[in-house]
């Protein structure tokens, strides 16, 4: 007992004297809040694509949620400075889980603390596999962050950034016809129906939509890739599980995967024997002296290229897939690059394939059964 108390207070000593190094430097290099606040406004709008990631849209119980994702408190955290934030999963019930979140601001001695609860159930109240159980902690995690940074962190001074984020967003320069079109793109590939994303903005015909529509798609893109939401909560129909944004347009189903040249083989070439050494005996540097008696070297032989061999008899596909299990690694490669799978897309996946972890030790057969699950996801012939 004597000896966990003696560990006890000597773990406890090392935190405090850490947690006063932490809080002697705070006060030796205060932060400048017009300046960091400046920094903050730079890396928020860089671009319209990092403009649309700080923003979120969720509509509950016939409200509009709109705030800034978790991609703005990353932005936050990097120019306030003088921060101490730990995030950690506290509990994992039958039907949810619950993170939680610290936040010190070690210059004015504050701390906030935050709680976020996820379900791990499906719509029938089916509990999570393993995979999913583990998404849905980092999504809790990622939310449980951003809250804690939103209230250790004055309004006041976040505030400007996020209208700023907003107005970056809706006053884009791409025309609204091409974030239109790019948007039920998005949709169109999640076979969600234009008649069901103009229902859920509240418009009558896709002309309507405008830059303030378009703002609160993308948010509602970026609340699904948090882990906010999902679409079949937002559209209540079955749709297909969501990419990241931004990503490669995805292969229509029935089209053929063009097979990249990373596999493909190299043609014979010839190899020539090494060339003479052009330097004659007789002016070799030291250390190398001259065989006077050494016979003189004929000449070597003319280089002859190697025929090469003819190509192997080609074997007749087996049933059902490729001969090749290279030829079935192109075919998934080609697969995971067309089609964007998210980490929860690739969890079922290797749910519905049988295969704990992708890696090359797989079999044919179980490679097989990858492809065709991820087919199966994206509707592919």
């Amino acid at each position: 007992m004597q000896t966990e108390i003696a560990e006890m207070s000597q773990l406890e000593s090392i935190t405090r004297a850490e947690i006063d190094i932490q809080i002697a430097t705070a006060k030796r290099y205060p932060r400048e809040v017009a300046k960091a606040q400046k920094a903050a406004l730079a890396a928020a709008t860089l671009s319209e694509w990092v403009a649309d990631e700080c923003i979120y849209h969720l509509r509950r119980g016939g409200k509009e949620i709109e705030g800034p994702s978790v991609r703005l408190a990353e932005i936050l955290v990097s120019v306030w400075g003088n921060l101490h934030i730990a995030c950690r999963v506290r509990e994992e019930g039958e039907r949810e889980v619950t993170a939680a979140a610290i936040a010190k601001d070690l210059e004015v001695n504050n701390s906030i603390g935050v709680e976020v609860s996820r379900r791990i159930t499906s719509s029938d109240g089916k509990r999570y596999n393993d995979d999913m159980i583990n998404v849905t902690k980092q999504a809790a995690i990622g939310i449980a962050f951003r809250n804690a940074v939103l209230k250790i962190i004055p309004k006041a001074f976040w505030g400007p950034v996020y209208q700023a984020c907003n107005e970056c967003v809706r006053n884009g320069k791409q025309s609204i016809g091409q974030r239109r079109a790019k948007a039920f793109q998005y949709f169109e590939a999640r076979k969600i129906p234009i008649d069901a994303v103009l229902r859920w903005l509240g418009k009558p015909k896709p002309a309507e939509v405008d830059g303030n529509d378009l703002a609160d798609l993308r948010g509602l893109i970026n609340a699904v890739n948090d882990g906010e939401a999902t679409l079949e909560e937002e559209f209540g129909i079955a749709v297909q599980k969501p990419m990241a944004a931004g990503m490669p347009e995805p292969v229509m189903p029935g089209q053929a995967l063009t097979p990249g040249p990373a596999h493909a083989e190299a043609a014979p070439v010839a190899i020539s024997p090494p060339a003479a050494d052009p330097v004659p005996a007789e002016k070799r540097g030291p250390g190398r002296p001259r065989k006077a008696d050494s016979p003189p070297q004929a000449a070597p032989p003319a280089a002859i290229a190697p025929t090469p061999a003819p190509p192997p008899a080609q074997q007749p596909p087996p049933a059902g897939g490729v001969s090749s299990k290279m030829q079935m690694w192109q075919i998934w490669a080609e697969l995971r690059r067309f089609h964007a799978f998210t980490e929860i897309e690739l969890a079922q996946i290797r749910q519905a394939a049988g295969v704990q972890i992708i890696n090359y030790t797989l079999s044919e057969e179980q490679i097989a059964a990858l492809v065709a699950a991820g087919k199966e996801l994206r509707g592919i012939q």
